[in-house]
């Protein structure tokens, strides 16, 4: 009986040992994993930082920012959404990123933890460079206002917390600065610059890196905004405030780590930007030259854009029109770039006058006037305390140059009518002097057979000129007209008659010729067009000629002239001022 029990007691004890033993174990396996979870977290929250940091892998990028969205961590994985907003932000896909940012927002609009309110706080300075870097300058500065008071609700000691509140100035002063507020935008950076003191943290490497973004970033608003408050005068101490902090910024981004390969090409474009401001062109041009390959590529959008400057300021007229045709032709338009490209087509503008092909400088001087229409009202205010844009006055100046040019055309067209009524009244005058002198020896009788010769009827069935009546009215109704190829043998084969019929017909009913009949129904038809729908009064002359069957600008502008006595674009102007 004894043993009987110990071995039943031994059996028990094996049981507890085994199941001791496989809860240890799945304790230890379900530590490992998690272990193994937040180990990968960590791994993919460094190599974010890294690609981040250089502006490099973009594709990587998102992958990990994929990575993260499937990570079991609910804040890793709200962070992944914002990654990947971020990630649109960097190739320039502003509507992708501000959309993705929106909707994360939509789900965060009341934070609760730490990490969330810390994701809120970053996709408000996102969308607040959307909206700059889109021209919607009310809309950052609201973006702004909701990061700073976001700002309250997180925590106010440590590195973080002085890295925001740098943050949310250098927002508020760039956008005062763009607006022309020059003196606040100084005031509220200088103020917070002096209250930043990094020396008395202990840093981590991703903490050294947003600092030095930060005060890199505040040093070039401050430099911008002395520029822009500075006259164009080598002596005006802004200027000379404008290089120091200019100088200061680079400094600063000299310390990324990893480094900013387009450091150095962009502080070299800020130096640029004061020379054109001193009127130092040759000082400027001097400086770009020695950019290297490299250097260019990295800024290319600007480098182009300031070589244009320079070269039209040092009066290079082909170096001009070469850079100028590089920026226009190679280049993506964006909301950040439009106003560019006005200054440009301003400057192709002066320099197509300057070598007397008036042609293009019209061109350029309405695609000047065409684009400063389509800007926000806002912006054209704020240009004026740009160091470059003056709208108001660009657009005065090629208003006047149209106008100067229309009077031109029209000078030129009183002159070739002149010339033309003198020679046809001397014609005239000469065949009326032959008529007189050929009277005296023909005979009546054959002048009579001449007239009736000239002057030849058809007997033209009744009903057969009721029908082919009955079908040009029909024409005149349809489109047929607008085909480039469309003539007369066309539409007599379609009428089932001949050419001379037709003729005799049009010239009888409608008393005028086929080819002034067909250049009526064109040309009646596209001034319709014109009148009741305003998007063709966007068209350019090429496009308004191709509509109506013409294939050449310029014989569409002489046959619109003719029927309308002016030419289409002055047309056009008149019925927007309607």
């Amino acid at each position: 009986m004894y043993f009987a029990l110990t071995k039943q007691e031994n059996r028990f004890s094996d049981m507890k040992l085994k199941l001791l033993f496989f809860i240890i174990s799945f304790i230890f396996l379900g530590v490992s994993i998690e272990a193994q979870k937040k180990k990968n977290d960590s791994i993919i929250l460094k190599d974010i930082d890294y690609y981040r940091a250089t502006n490099l892998h973009i594709d990587s990028l998102l992958l990990m920012s994929k990575k993260m969205q499937k990570s079991l961590d609910p804040c890793i994985k709200l962070k992944g959404y914002s990654v990947e907003s971020n990630m649109y932000y960097k190739i320039g896909d502003y509507k992708e990123a501000e959309v993705l940012a929106l909707q994360i927002l939509d789900s965060l609009k009341t934070p609760k933890t730490p990490c969330e309110r810390i994701t809120k706080f970053n996709l408000l300075g996102r969308l607040f460079w959307v909206k700059k870097n889109t021209n919607r300058y009310n809309e950052a500065l609201k973006y702004s206002r909701l990061k700073r008071k976001l700002s309250k609700y997180l925590p106010n000691e440590g590195v973080k917390y002085h890295i925001r509140e740098l943050s949310n100035a250098s927002n508020i002063a760039l956008i005062k600065d763009i607006l022309g507020f020059n003196d606040e935008a100084i005031e509220i950076l200088q103020s917070a610059l002096d209250n930043f003191d990094e020396s008395k943290f202990t840093l981590t490497r991703k903490e050294k890196y947003t600092i030095t973004l930060q005060k890199s970033s505040s040093y070039n608003i401050l430099g911008d905004a002395y520029l822009n408050k500075g006259t164009s005068s080598i002596t005006d101490q802004n200027l000379d405030s404008a290089f120091v902090y200019y100088k200061k910024a680079y400094t600063e981004a000299k310390k990324f780590d990893p480094p900013h390969k387009n450091s150095k090409p962009f502080y070299n474009l800020n130096r640029v930007k004061v020379l054109i401001k001193q009127n130092c062109y040759q000082k400027a041009l001097d400086l770009l030259n020695t950019f290297t390959l490299k250097e260019k590529n990295f800024t290319i959008k600007d480098y182009t854009f300031y070589k244009s400057i320079v070269h039209h300021n040092l009066h290079n007229t082909d170096s001009t029109l070469y850079f100028s045709d590089l920026y226009i032709n190679d280049h993506k338009i964006t909301p950040s770039t439009k106003k560019n490209r006005i200054f440009i087509y301003d400057i192709l503008s002066k320099e197509y006058h300057n070598i007397h092909k008036a042609d293009s400088s019209y061109k350029y001087s309405e695609l000047v006037l065409k684009g400063i229409n389509e800007l926000d009202s806002s912006i054209l205010k704020t240009g004026k305390s740009h160091y470059l844009y003056d709208f108001e006055k660009i657009k005065e100046e090629n208003n006047s140059s149209i106008n100067k040019a229309n009077d031109k055309q029209v000078k030129l067209y009183l002159l070739f009518s002149t010339i033309v009524l003198t020679l046809g009244f001397f014609i005239y005058s000469l065949r009326k002097r032959r008529k007189k002198l050929e009277t005296k020896f023909v005979n009546i009788d054959a002048k009579e057979s001449s007239i009736k010769t000239k002057k030849q009827d058809y007997n033209i069935d009744e009903k057969l000129e009721k029908r082919i009546l009955k079908e040009l009215s029909e024409l005149e109704k349809s489109t047929l007209f607008l085909d480039a190829n469309f003539s007369i043998i066309d539409l007599a084969k379609k009428m089932e008659t001949n050419t001379s019929y037709l003729s005799f017909i049009i010239n009888k009913n409608k008393n005028t010729t086929f080819k002034h009949y067909l250049l009526e129904l064109r040309i009646n038809y596209l001034t319709h067009k014109l009148a009741t729908e305003k998007k063709y009064r966007k068209y350019t002359i090429q496009s308004l000629g191709e509509e109506i069957g013409y294939t050449n600008a310029s014989a569409f502008t002489r046959a619109f002239k003719k029927q309308m006595k002016c030419t289409p674009s002055i047309y056009i102007k008149s019925l927007k001022k309607n």
